[in-house]
């Protein structure tokens, strides 16, 4: 079984977005997983970093294409393997792979905006009245 691996960091670079050979709709992008210091000078460094090529396929493709930019926070989850491979001089390669099975945008350092089923962006909750929050709960639940 492939080791599953989650991966906090920030999109560096292109979200880069084609079809496979297949047909398949294909996404790839760089991620910057890094612990980072505060100085006795007030600023914040990266101590330590992974850069991670991270890609995904079929619709987690498409909207995470749509959805991510260079800079964003971002959750990746997914599973690592080995891609091998023989090069031009005849040299049998490889290189670790990391497959997403899910993609979030993070939000420890700024919000992303909520849409509604029209793709608008909502910017305030939803307008409560007295009558729905009396409502809620039920006053007969014995839980609330």
């Amino acid at each position: 079984m492939l080791p599953i691996t989650a991966i906090e960091g920030r999109v560096v670079g292109e979200v880069k977005f084609k079809h496979t050979d297949n047909g398949h709709p294909m996404v790839q992008l760089r991620v910057k997983a890094a612990d980072r210091r505060k100085g006795e000078d007030g600023k914040w460094t990266d101590v330590e970093a992974l850069w991670v090529t991270v890609r995904a396929f079929g619709a987690l493709a498409e909207n995470t294409w749509q959805s991510l930019r260079d800079g964003d926070q971002v959750v990746v989850i997914g599973k690592w393997s080995t891609a091998e491979w023989v090069d031009a001089d005849g040299t049998q390669r490889s290189a670790p792979k990391f497959v997403a099975s899910a993609v979030g945008a993070g939000l420890q350092f700024a919000p992303r905006p909520h849409r509604d089923s029209t793709g608008q962006p909502v910017t305030s909750p939803p307008v409560t009245t007295p009558q729905a929050e009396q409502q809620y709960p039920p006053t007969d639940d014995p839980w609330a």
